[in-house]
């Protein structure tokens, strides 16, 4: 009897120690929204699991990212177990701690589970690798002949095309072979671009996220936060490399399209020694990007600004340029469609070398051009003023640069729409918005040669050209 009575009890200390040594199991929950752009899955010894017991290491792995997406941060908090309900946490629950969690890689991190329940949070950002080059040297065709914005024939025109002979300048122009002299920049001091530069952007909280009925695609608004530039091998934190750096309008990533909507102050601060951002791309796109005061100077160094041609006065004029434009570092970089293309600004703006700037009048049905002295002599054109450029070597597809020349204009006001009328004789009026013309009155340029514009009610002349008044 004594010997089953020792035997039973073995069998319940054995029971009780192997219960005890076993140990309660605690929750392992997620955050509201912590799955909002990827699948997390805990396990214990590569075995998925949703508790964990005190002691045990418990591997947090993320999966089925959302295209275009990494982690960001990783969380969590500690609560009370109330009476092992192992239900979800509530308000008002009491939150004890929160435990350490170790970085494995992008998609795994691990901590020890304490004698609590656990539960984990993430944020999640947006990584994109731009691509190296960049620029917005795209041509800069005037579209305008015809239609108005270029979808109309351009073989109309009558006899008011008229040959844009160089002769036509009677005594004003003074001879086209001479060449102004070259601008000479020290090439050492060039940002360049470079490889694998990312930028890291976040959902913007402004902005809905859409879907475009012609892709499918999620449209998702991002703001840019930072650039992540790797090691310069061939500069050193005492002499680092000039990088350039091209934010883009938009990057596809599988079935999402990232938006850019608004870059952020520290947005391009290098946190790598041998490089640092000295000039920053801007897109083309339908509105100015919002620019937060102090991302486009960042840590007291005033960056180069390149944008779009048809953009350079809206940006030349945002308060977080203000330096940038004092400066004369914002400028935009174009390519001539022909020997002869229509231009305009809502801000002073530096001739380009190589190229001569010209007025525009009807003379009894004939367009003739005349050189602009002043233009030419002085190498600004005035803000609000239609002109003609041509280039002096070649029939055009060269590269320009048009920077903004400071002080005619203030920073923080919207570039003027009207004509400035600051050349006389001069019958082309600027396009500072796009805009629909009065068919029958006005002429566009298209191939060397003006033609009226078409009736239309939807299609515009694009910003930053110029369009010949018949009754100015």
């Amino acid at each position: 009897m004594k010997k089953k009575i020792f035997m039973l009890l073995a069998m319940v200390m054995t029971t009780m120690s192997s219960s005890v040594m076993a140990g309660p199991a605690y929750q392992l929950t997620k955050a509201e929204g912590a799955e909002a752009h990827g699948k997390i899955v805990f396990k214990v010894d590569n075995t998925e699991v949703t508790s964990a017991e005190e002691g045990k290491e418990v591997s947090v792995c993320f999966e089925q990212l959302d295209a275009g997406f990494v982690v960001s941060t990783v969380s969590n908090v500690c609560y009370a177990d109330w009476g092992q309900s192992h239900a979800p946490r509530r308000a008002g629950m009491e939150v004890l701690d929160s435990v350490k969690m170790t970085k494995v890689s992008d998609t795994e991190w691990k901590f020890t589970m304490p004698r609590s329940n656990v539960e984990v949070n993430t944020t999640y950002k947006v990584q994109i690798v731009i691509p190296t080059g960049g620029g917005q040297g795209g041509s800069q065709d005037d579209g305008q002949g015809g239609g108005q914005g270029g979808s109309q024939d351009d073989s109309q025109g009558g006899g008011q095309g008229g040959s844009q002979d160089d002769s036509q300048g009677g005594g004003q122009g003074g001879s086209q072979g001479d060449t102004p002299g070259e601008q000479q920049e020290d090439a050492s001091n060039e940002a360049t671009f470079v490889e694998g530069v990312s930028l890291t952007m976040s959902v913007s909280e402004d902005v809905p996220v859409t879907v475009d009925e012609e892709t499918g695609n999620t449209v998702i608004p991002v703001v840019v936060n930072s650039v992540q530039i790797p090691e310069q091998t061939d500069a050193t934190a005492e002499a680092p490399k000039n990088v350039a750096v091209a934010v883009a309008a938009e990057v596809t990533v599988g079935n999402n399209t990232f938006v850019v909507t608004e870059i952020k102050a520290d947005a391009f601060v290098s946190t790598e020694p041998t490089a640092v951002v000295t000039k920053v791309v801007l897109p083309s796109t339908p509105e100015t990007l919002k620019i937060e005061e102090g991302a486009m100077q960042p840590q007291g160094l005033v960056l180069d600004v390149e944008t779009d041609l048809s953009m350079l006065d809206d940006y030349a004029l945002l308060p977080a340029l203000k330096e940038n434009f004092e400066q004369a570092k914002v400028s935009a970089k174009a390519t001539s469609p022909n020997k002869y293309w229509s231009f305009s600004c809502g801000v002073d703006v530096k001739l380009p070398d190589g190229l001569l700037a010209y007025r525009a009048f009807n003379d009894n049905g004939t367009i003739r051009i005349v050189l602009l002295d002043e233009v030419n002599a002085t190498k600004i054109i005035k803000a609000n003023n239609g002109v003609l450029l041509a280039c002096i070597n070649g029939e055009g597809g060269d590269d320009y640069s048009f920077a903004v020349n400071p002080g005619g204009q203030a920073s923080g006001t919207t570039p003027a729409t009207t004509d400035a009328k600051s050349y006389e004789g001069n019958q082309l009026v600027p396009t500072i918005k796009p805009t629909n013309y009065e068919s029958g009155r006005y002429l566009a340029l298209k191939d060397n040669e003006f033609h009226p514009l078409e009736p239309s009610t939807t299609s515009k002349v694009p910003a930053c050209k110029a369009v010949l008044d018949l009754q100015k």
